[in-house]
């Protein structure tokens, strides 16, 4: 007959750790999901990109990149959080344009012309402007890319955050 000896306070209390697991990674990805919008909304504040570059200043008015009325930095939020899935999402539907740049400055590499009018025409402020060609708007990256990676200041803060998260809800190490 085998006989079982040991330190079993201890094996009982990492099960109930490991009990604890799941409910822990649901509220590590919540935490990293806010220390994302902190780290995006540094970037409206400094007007940098995530990798440190300087957003280029706007072109037709004066004041902060991105920044105008504010309905942009502001819409950030977290889509899902869960232990398989983190996805920040914003509810405007032009932060694509900034985020990837547009004529020139985009995917495509040439002026945006009009298609179906002689003329371009937009509004900034009160202020009407007509064209028959521009060069677009430059790309001001607001979220990391998978071109790039993490950056390493974003990295360091999510894995610390990760860190905190598990010390305090699963105990240290």
């Amino acid at each position: 007959m085998a006989r079982l000896t040991g330190e079993f306070e201890k094996l009982d209390r990492q099960i109930r750790k490991l009990k604890g697991a799941d409910k822990a990674l649901d509220i590590v990805a919540r935490q990293c999901g806010e220390t994302t919008l902190d780290l995006i909304r540094d970037g409206f504040r400094n007007e940098r990109d995530p990798y440190g570059d300087k957003w280029k200043a706007p072109l037709l008015r004066k004041g902060r990149a991105l920044s105008d009325r504010g309905r942009l930095r502001s819409s950030w939020h977290i889509a899902k959080a869960n232990r398989s899935e983190l996805r920040v999402a914003t509810a405007v539907s032009y932060a694509g344009y900034h985020q990837s740049g547009t004529g020139v400055f985009g995917p495509r590499k040439k002026p945006i012309v009009p298609v179906n009018k002689r003329a371009l025409s937009w509004k900034v402020g009160r202020q009407r402007y007509f064209a028959s060609s521009v060069q677009g708007a430059p790309k001001r990256l607001m979220v990391p890319t998978k071109s790039r990676g993490l950056p390493k200041r974003w990295r360091t803060e999510l894995i610390a955050t990760a860190q905190e998260v598990l010390e305090t809800e699963l105990g240290p190490g």
